[in-house]
């Protein structure tokens, strides 16, 4: 696993639990930084509140929250669509189309 580096970080909080689904995840929000300018800690924010945990107990999933800077900016609703549409479903529409259109000529 990566050592925790930057503010905003998602980790997994290691836990006495075997099983590492049951483990917290949080964001980091501050560094603790030691006498020799070493991270030797974080506070990172978990559904229940603010915890102090050792580097070593804290796995990064190497995701970022940027949750600030998307507040900042709104939602985007003129965005292109992240999947186009796949060739079938487009034929699929078409063919509906000429069906319905076939029915209200015979109509």
């Amino acid at each position: 696993m990566q050592e925790v580096r930057l503010q905003g970080e998602i980790v997994i909080l290691k836990g006495e639990e075997k099983n590492r689904n049951l483990w917290k995840l949080g964001k980091v929000v501050a560094l603790i930084h030691g006498r020799d300018g070493e991270v030797r800690g974080a506070k990172v924010q978990t559904g229940k509140g603010v915890l102090e945990r050792t580097p070593q107990h804290l796995f990064s999933l190497e995701l970022k929250c940027d949750s600030s800077e998307t507040m900042r900016k709104g939602l985007n609703v003129e965005a292109v669509a992240f999947r186009p549409k796949r060739q079938a479903s487009e034929a699929a529409r078409e063919k509906i189309r000429a069906v319905a259109a076939d029915e209200e000529e015979s109509e």
